[in-house]
């Protein structure tokens, strides 16, 4: 969902082009977070490519080692890959 908001509005940063945080898309999707955390990667080839970015990113790499989180969900839309990880 986050994906193709980027795509189809160039809007990035945590909130999508109608003001949602990471908890409100997630609760659209049925889901209830009470813990998250969302990277992005912009421009990238592949899934590799994107997953090399989150690492390399000095707030987003901390993150994934995050043992509170029990879930993630990763989304693409074209060369826009969303990673969100959350309980």
């Amino acid at each position: 969902m986050r994906a193709l908001d980027q795509v189809a509005t160039g809007v990035t940063g945590p909130a999508d082009s109608q003001g949602r945080d990471a908890p409100e898309r997630a609760a659209l999707a049925g889901f209830d977070v009470s813990l998250w955390w969302e990277s992005y990667a912009y421009n990238a080839a592949s899934g590799s490519q994107a997953y090399d970015r989150i690492l390399t990113d000095a707030d987003s790499c901390p993150e994934l080692g995050n043992p509170q989180y029990t879930d993630v969900g990763v989304g693409t839309a074209g060369d826009v890959f969303v990673l969100l990880a959350a309980r």
